[in-house]
């Protein structure tokens, strides 16, 4: 599981990057289960499915460029409205 990470959907979002950060040089972002959500952007959605570039945050240090390697996989009862 050192490989995978578990960020899930409504918790991507370009102003609050810390969650991001998890996906660092992971092959897959699992998630089992994700909540009705609205707060996710086309554009980081774009991003993360095409393994664009963003700048990410970790607490208490320098924000740094990552590039997105991980496949994302969703579980989910209901399709999420994406804005």
């Amino acid at each position: 599981r050192e490989n995978i990470s578990s960020v899930p959907l409504e918790q991507m979002d370009v102003r609050r990057t810390f969650s991001l950060a998890a996906m660092e040089g992971k092959i897959a972002n699992i998630v089992e289960e994700i909540s009705e959500t609205d707060k996710v952007s086309e554009g980081i959605l774009k991003d993360l499915v095409s393994g664009g570039t963003i700048s990410v945050e970790r607490k208490h240090q320098d924000a740094f460029q990552m590039t997105f390697t991980a496949k994302l996989t969703f579980a989910t009862n209901n399709l999420p409205h994406i804005k």
